[in-house]
């Protein structure tokens, strides 16, 4: 069931990274973590391309940044 969650959850994450990445009023996205590991940790609040890395039951998000 991991897996599933995984890819449901991927198709959510990419399409705000992409969005944000190429919308003109965004400065890109950032990792926001629920619950998460140690790499999700490592990565939060930083700020990356389009591409949204996870992992099996990862519960975090990619949020827009604006401003």
């Amino acid at each position: 069931s991991g897996g599933l969650q995984q890819i449901i959850a991927d198709a959510s994450r990419q399409t705000v990274s992409i969005s944000s990445v190429e919308d003109p009023r965004a400065s890109g996205w950032k990792r926001v973590v629920f619950g998460g590991c140690d790499y999700c940790r490592s990565l939060a609040g930083t700020f990356t391309g389009p591409d949204f890395d996870s992992h099996t039951n990862c519960g975090c998000v990619a949020s827009p940044v604006f401003g």
